[in-house]
């Protein structure tokens, strides 16, 4: 059975939710065993994962999910930087996902509020949501 790039996003997403840093991470190392997009290059799955490692070493100070979010986190801003916001009516990015924009902006809100948290810059990501329309908590 083929794991689609829709499907993947489903299952980090319900895993970002109510799962363990595990199961996502589990879920991230089927990407390229399904030959989907790389994580750093798909800002849907990116945003989920290192949501979820932020929420995690806040929580725990777990070494290896700060590790993996620091991994991504430079990724995630550039791509964002070649990402539409998700508020623009119509863009090639965002036609027909109307969910995952959902899931984008509790993520990167998420990223948002972990990174505040933490002391970190979130000053791209936060541009990016304000673009987005998307309500900063802080």
């Amino acid at each position: 059975m083929d794991l689609t790039l829709t499907a993947a996003r489903r299952l980090l997403y319900a895993f970002h939710e109510e799962g363990t840093l595990s199961d996502a991470v589990t879920v991230a190392a089927l990407f390229p065993l399904y030959d989907l997009p790389a994580l750093s290059s798909d800002p849907v799955s990116c945003a989920l994962l290192i949501s979820a490692c932020l929420r995690e070493a806040n929580t725990s100070s777990s070494e290896p999910a700060q590790t993996i979010a620091a991994t991504l986190l430079h990724p995630f801003e550039q791509l964002l930087s070649q990402t539409p916001p998700a508020s623009v009516p119509y863009s090639p990015f965002w036609e027909h996902r109307s969910g995952e924009i959902e899931w984008m902006k509790r993520a990167t809100l998420s990223v948002v509020d972990s990174l505040a948290i933490g002391g970190q810059d979130d000053s791209r990501i936060r541009d990016w949501c304000m673009k987005s329309g998307f309500e900063l908590r802080n």
